[in-house]
């Protein structure tokens, strides 16, 4: 467990459910999300607009072949 996470009694924001730590013990959600900051909305917009598992120039190929 980290050390630096609060042992306190938190409710997670997906399921309620209360738990102590980083991670919710129901689902396993983190619950202290990280700030919104420039470089972390940079880095999940991408996943956010498009969806993609299989990387960004194989989907592109797919649909273009396709």
């Amino acid at each position: 467990m980290n050390n630096d996470a609060p042992q306190v009694a938190v409710a997670c924001s997906a399921c309620r459910h209360v738990s102590k730590g980083t991670f919710c013990n129901a689902c396993g959600e983190h619950l202290y999300p990280k700030r919104a900051s420039l470089k972390n909305i940079a880095q999940s917009l991408p996943d956010a607009l498009f969806d993609i598992d299989s990387g960004l120039f194989y989907t592109l190929r797919r649909l273009l072949l396709n």
